[in-house]
This record gives structure tokens, sequence and C-alpha cells, in this order.
């Protein structure tokens, strides 16, 4: 295996190693099957300074690298479940669902700050959970900036009380990020949310795609609710450098 192939299994997460102030880098799938080289790479990061390192497996996949990972210090982390449904026919909304503006910004960014418990960051007891809740925000802030295609907040007395960051791929739409503010969760507000993304996705792709982790229940609940099937799972996996961990 060339040096250029086996250099490419490790990219390095600028905005992650930003946010969580310590350098993070992800791994391609393929290196679970090269056991000298995350031994190498382990090695290396120790010496480097690399704080976490991740890793996503197939579920079907993940199974027989377990023990492999396990010994060269991964944690399984969580179990990222993603869902797809046509864009045809979306549920109605029982909120209305607007654009995002200028001024919505510190509201969504507030949300995203308080409202995620279940992303692999969060779950993750080696991530503190202010650095987690502080790249949540930056997230959205870099969303209502330009990265998103779009982000959508949903209103409710007269306040920001949830948003949606939409993406596209070749094939399909994406919800990349989903929150309702603790306060006004149970009224309704992430199923109107939904609903207005597959009616923005609609007529420019023609599916939706979201992911959310096995351990959300209530997350699961709404995309079946509103019409998603599961379609994947993945396993993800934390190195965390014990020289740095505390």
């Amino acid at each position: 295996m060339s040096e250029a192939l086996l250099a490419s299994f490790t990219q390095p997460q600028a905005f992650d190693s930003e946010q969580l102030g310590r350098p993070v880098v992800r791994l391609a799938p393929a290196i679970a099957e090269h056991p000298e080289r995350l031994r190498q790479e382990t090695a290396a990061w120790r010496r480097g300074g690399v704080w976490l390192a991740s890793l996503r497996l197939l579920a079907e996949r993940a199974a027989g690298c377990e023990d492999v990972l396990a010994e060269h210090g991964f944690r399984r982390i969580e179990t990222l479940v993603t869902f797809e449904r046509s864009t045809a026919a979306p549920p109605p909304a029982v909120y209305p669902v607007e654009r995002a503006t200028r001024e919505d910004g510190h509201e969504a960014i507030a949300i995203a700050r308080s409202a995620f418990r279940y992303d692999r960051y969060h779950a993750d007891p080696l991530v503190p959970n202010a650095a987690a809740d502080r790249l949540k925000g930056a997230w959205v802030a870099n969303s209502l900036a330009g990265r998103a295609e779009a982000v959508l907040v949903a209103r409710w007395d007269g306040r920001v009380a949830g948003f949606v960051t939409l993406m596209q791929t070749a094939e399909a739409g994406v919800i990349d990020l989903v929150a309702t503010a603790p306060a006004a969760q149970g009224r309704g507000i992430g199923r109107a949310l939904v609903a207005a993304s597959l009616a923005f996705v609609a007529g420019r792709r023609p599916r939706l795609r979201v992911a959310t982790q096995a351990d959300n229940v209530a997350s699961q609940r709404l995309y079946r609710g509103c019409g998603f099937a599961e379609v994947a799972r993945q396993a993800t996996y934390h190195w965390v450098n014990p020289e740095l961990a505390r």
C-alpha cells in the first residue's frame, strides 16, 4: 500500500479542532482493516499532540472490528441511524416556518448551545459539555453565514422556537442540524421544521435524508411519524489521547 494512500486515512478537522480547543482528526473507514496502521497512527497522535480521533463504520462492518479497535484505544460512542423519504406530499406544518434572518441568529445559536445531548461529542464523557455546546453554536453561526443551503426557523410566542439547517448532495437534500428550544419541546415544533424542510427540498431533490442517534428515541419517532424509513446504521468510535485526557 502506498504512503499516499496510508496518509489519506487521517484527515485533520479544522472546525472541530478550533471549537474544541485541541487537535481533532477523522479516520477513513478503510483504516479499520489495517491494524498495524492503527498502531502507527495512535503512536503518532500521542507524539504529535492529537487529542481526539473519530471513526465511523457501517454497523454490519463494525461488528468484525470491535476487538481490534478496542485494542488500540477506541471506544464506541454512538450508533448513528440514517433515515430517508420522498419529498413528495410533505405533512402539514402546524407552526409558521420561514427562512432565518440575520436577526434570528442570536436566538438560533442560543438554542443550538442548549438543545443537544445525544450527538457524539455530548455523548463522550471525555469531551466537556461546554465545548460540545460551543461547537453546536458555531455550527449554526456558520450555517447562517452561508455554509448551509438554507436555515429555516419556527416561531412560537413571538420568538424563535427551533431551527433546521439544510444541505444538498447530488442525490438528496440533507437535514444537517435541527433543534427545538427546550422550553418549546413537545409542541410540534420539530414536526413543523421537518415538514418545512420537505417542502423546501421538493423540486430541488427527490429525497430528504436525516440522521440521528439510536439513543434519541424521540427524534426517531418524529422522523418515522413524518414518513421517513431507516436506510443505514453506523457505529461511531472515538480515540482520546490518554496524555491529554485530563
